[in-house]
């Protein structure tokens, strides 16, 4: 009685490699595919769609700290998180808007300078030893960042007359012009991790793909998985008609005449038995059965229907026929080279078809 060895089969490594390596093609497509989707996608987003280009004008304050009290007295300092705050405050964005307002270039800006401009503008840190500020002003317009700046920078020495820790604040460098603040778009990152993500996604597709296909490729695997005789192999690319006359001889001598039912798709392997039908699809025709010994199984390679056959081979048995043997059909000439043959030669002419088991 047949039983089903499907679930115990072991993997076929060999032929696993070689039908995912002949789909590698579709791996180079979707690394291709994902960095040009990924890249492309970035590029829009953050360069052509991106906002206008942001400019940095950039001054250099010396603050002069009083020393504190006690036996070691210290400097009073502020951090950048305070320098940040203050520059920020009203005291000395109305000082910058008093000097814009005497400021001639201030003045032919099409649009006025604004105190929440100046404030969103404005920024500032320091450096290790808290007494060099770095006056920093971001603005679309490179113009307007240097006035602002030029603003402030005469704003900070009152500002330091007021506070009682500061002695002084002088300026070391005023802005001249703003640089261009040059945003590092990472396109090629987004190219790269869209080649990445595009060849894993589908290597891991493929992967299931060919691991979970019961399709039936090479004669090996009927003989491992059934333990059934396998007849012969027809491929793919003979001519059909050629390839069933000369296969019908040699399964005649084989085979007793009346003897066997076939089974399956293969209208051109008629011998004097009858045609070959197509039992997979209409299981009704398993009645002409009776009239036979048994039944020879027609598989066709890579048709994705081994529960299918296995469920005609149960069929069969049920109805106390038993199976002559199988022949696989639509064979790949190229998958059978490469794989009974090393891949150095796998090239060389070497006919598969006809050849039935002896």
């Amino acid at each position: 009685m047949w039983e089903s060895k499907s679930q115990n089969e072991p993997a076929d490594l060999k032929l696993l490699a070689i039908r995912f390596f002949r789909k590698i093609w579709i791996l180079l497509l979707a690394i291709v595919t994902g960095a040009v989707v990924c890249g492309t996608g970035y590029y829009v987003k953050h360069v052509l769609l991106a906002p206008a280009p942001e400019y940095v004008a950039h001054s250099m304050m010396y603050v002069d700290f009083v020393r504190g009290e006690g036996q070691e007295p210290k400097y009073y300092t502020f951090n950048t998180a305070g320098w940040s705050g203050f520059v920020k405050t009203d005291e000395i964005l109305d000082k910058a808007m008093e000097v814009l307002g005497k400021d001639p270039v201030a003045q032919q800006f099409s649009t006025v300078i604004t105190k929440e401009e100046m404030r969103a503008s404005v920024d500032a840190s320091v450096d290790a030893d808290y007494r060099v500020v770095d006056l920093l002003v971001t603005n679309t317009d490179p113009h307007r960042a240097v006035v602002i700046a030029h603003a402030v920078e005469q704003a900070f020495p009152v500002f330091g007359d007021s506070m009682q820790e500061i002695q002084q604040i002088r300026v070391l460098t005023s802005a001249d012009t703003a640089k261009r603040v040059w945003v590092d778009t990472a396109t090629w990152r987004a190219v790269i991790w869209g080649g990445i993500l595009g060849g894993l996604l589908v290597f891991f597709i493929l992967l299931i793909r060919v691991t979970l296909d019961d399709s039936v490729y090479v004669p090996e695997t009927l003989r491992r998985r059934y333990g059934y005789p396998v007849l012969g192999v027809m491929l793919a690319s003979d001519n059909r008609k050629n390839a069933g006359n000369q296969f019908r001889e040699q399964l005649q001598r084989q085979l007793e005449e009346n003897r066997a039912y076939f089974c399956g798709d293969a209208p051109y392997l008629e011998i004097k038995t009858g045609k070959a039908e197509n039992i997979f699809t209409n299981p009704e025709l398993l009645s002409q059965l009776n009239a036979y010994e048994g039944a020879v199984l027609i598989v066709p390679s890579g048709a994705q229907n081994g529960k299918l056959l296995e469920e005609t081979m149960g069929q069969v048995e049920q109805r106390g026929k038993q199976i002559l043997g199988m022949i696989l059909t639509e064979g790949d000439e190229h998958l059978l080279k490469a794989y009974y043959h090393p891949l150095w030669t796998a090239g060389k002419e070497n006919k598969i078809s006809g050849k039935t088991g002896e």
